[in-house]
């Protein structure tokens, strides 16, 4: 499928900033499960790009200056795999993969409630996609979706008592159940693109280390909120070991006064923009 996407942020401050830094992540990479045919981030400031620990391209852009809002902006086509292609695996796991992606995070750590749902989920642990497939399906049975009830400095365990969450809080609930499992799994920041839904918000998944027939591990691509695997729906932006290193904008800035950002996110296929336009 073809995918144009157009993703709008903009940061807008009660008050005069003199000075802003924002790390973007905006930067979708050619792989196994998609091709970039073209990509644009436009922003103003200075751009420095980099590869970050988990190879993810990020770009520093900062900004001196009076300045009241910043908009940053992204779109472009990317070509994912085909509905009808085998599962999607990911390359095998690097040597220092398991360890660093079993280590737990401020945001994914396992209290006792989640251990014991953990166990009580898997009982024979997490070793085929099947149980990764019963994992998402347990955690969305306990944690309702619902938009705005939750917000990004929320933590798995906080998620989890409160019964309810978004995307992000689905994928931090299975990272923290899967690292307590034993198994490495990693966050994943992207696009989801739906026929029914036009503006969205970016999207959030899971990565789990699962064996081949030869015991070999490879990164599984599970989408916890929608109980399937990465299919071609999904554009990839960057992995991290939870929210925090993965996703898209983050920042900081030198000013005074209240904050606010909004984002659009418009995903559509190709066939339905050729309709459209006809």
């Amino acid at each position: 499928m073809q995918l144009n996407i157009h993703h709008e942020t903009i940061y807008r401050y009660e008050q005069m900033q003199t000075y802003s830094i924002q790390l973007v992540r905006l930067f979708p990479a050619s792989g196994p499960t998609q091709t970039v045919m073209d990509w644009t981030v436009s922003a103003p400031g200075i751009k420095s790009p980099s590869v970050d620990a988990y190879g993810n391209l990020v770009q520093q852009i900062s900004l001196s200056g009076a300045h009241a809002h910043i908009r940053v902006i992204a779109h472009g086509r990317v070509q994912t795999l085909a509905a009808n292609a085998p599962g999607v695996v990911l390359p095998n796991l690097s040597a220092a993969d398991p360890w660093i992606f079993r280590q737990t995070t401020p945001l994914t750590e396992a209290d006792t409630a989640l251990v014991d749902f953990a166990a009580r989920a898997l009982p024979r642990g997490l070793k085929s996609r099947e149980d990764a497939l019963q994992l998402a399906a347990a955690v969305c049975a306990q944690v309702s979706y619902l938009t705005g009830s939750t917000d990004v400095a929320f933590s798995a365990k906080e998620a989890f008592a409160l019964g309810r969450g978004v995307c992000q809080d689905h994928a931090h609930i299975a990272l923290a159940l899967c690292r307590a499992l034993g198994v490495p799994a990693r966050y994943v920041s992207g696009y989801f693109h739906t026929d029914s839904e036009h503006h969205l918000a970016t999207h959030a998944w899971v990565d789990v280390a699962l064996p081949d027939s030869q015991g070999q591990l490879f990164w599984w691509p599970l989408d916890v909120t929608h109980q399937c695997a990465q299919d071609e729906r999904h554009v990839r932006l960057a992995v991290g070991r939870d929210y925090a290193s993965a996703s898209p904008i983050r920042g900081v800035r030198v000013g005074h006064g209240e904050e606010q950002m909004d984002a659009k996110v418009i995903v559509g296929s190709a066939a339905v923009r050729a309709a459209e336009q006809q």
